[in-house]
């Protein structure tokens, strides 16, 4: 009997694996971000935080104009596979840093009605 193993897609896109030329690049899809104060959560210690760039699916029932702080993170939790408790958990320097990189992603986007 075979079993069945899911894997995120989070979980799949290691960080190190990344090459050099795309890892954080301004036009990489892939995001990475060194926590300045590392946190411990489900007995493993979290010091990097990967985001892929967003999709439709992941901007599920988030304010298009206006998201809040929490909607970001929300967002966060999404496109990296981590609980929202994990960035709930986050000093303020790096919650600011994850909003950022969040933040990045949707400003490419195209405002709603824009031809692209």
């Amino acid at each position: 009997m075979s079993s069945i193993h899911t894997v995120r897609e989070s979980q799949t896109q290691n960080p190190e694996s990344l090459s050099e030329k795309n890892r954080g690049s301004e036009d990489s899809p892939y995001k990475v971000i060194e926590l300045q104060k590392p946190i411990y959560f489900g007995g493993e210690k979290i010091s990097k935080i990967e985001f892929i760039q967003p999709k439709t699916k992941h901007l599920k029932g988030i304010p298009i104009g206006s998201p809040t702080f929490g909607d970001l993170l929300v967002v966060a939790s999404r496109v990296s596979g981590l609980p929202l408790q994990v960035f709930e958990e986050l000093s303020m320097p790096d919650g600011a840093k994850v909003v950022q990189v969040v933040n990045s992603f949707l400003e490419k986007s195209p405002p709603t009605g824009e031809s692209v």
